[in-house]
């Protein structure tokens, strides 16, 4: 009987060992189950924030780029105005010095003759 019961003894002390290092598995393992649910919440998270960084980025990108083109078209405008005007400045002061030329040179013909008919007078006398 005292063999039988140290028997079982060891048998129940085998059998709680057996249990403890079971429990301290499944414990481990859910330990393990948690840590990999806190890395994969961690991963959306960081997830999240690069797709939300990154979407600010290429929304800032976008903006800077239409900024960008509406900054070169008032450039581009402004030039073509000041073009503009600078080709009209320009054909006025032509037109400008061709009038005062064809002045002094119809003056100049009109002096001509008259010198030419006071010399004919003279020369006539």
């Amino acid at each position: 009987l005292l063999d039988t019961k140290t028997l079982l003894a060891q048998s129940l002390e085998e059998h709680a060992s057996v249990v403890r290092e079971f429990e301290g598995k499944l414990t481990e393992t859910s330990q393990n189950e948690l840590t990999k649910q806190e890395f994969e919440i961690k991963l959306r998270e960081n997830q999240q924030m690069y797709e939300a960084e990154l979407s600010e980025r290429r929304s800032m990108n976008e903006k800077s780029q239409q900024d960008y083109e509406t900054r070169l078209n008032e450039i581009s405008q402004t030039y073509a105005a000041e073009l503009a005007e600078s080709k009209s400045s320009n054909e006025q002061i032509k037109q400008h010095y061709e009038t005062r030329l064809n002045e002094i040179s119809q003056t100049y013909a009109e002096s001509k003759s008259s010198n030419e008919q006071i010399k004919q007078d003279y020369e006539t006398r």
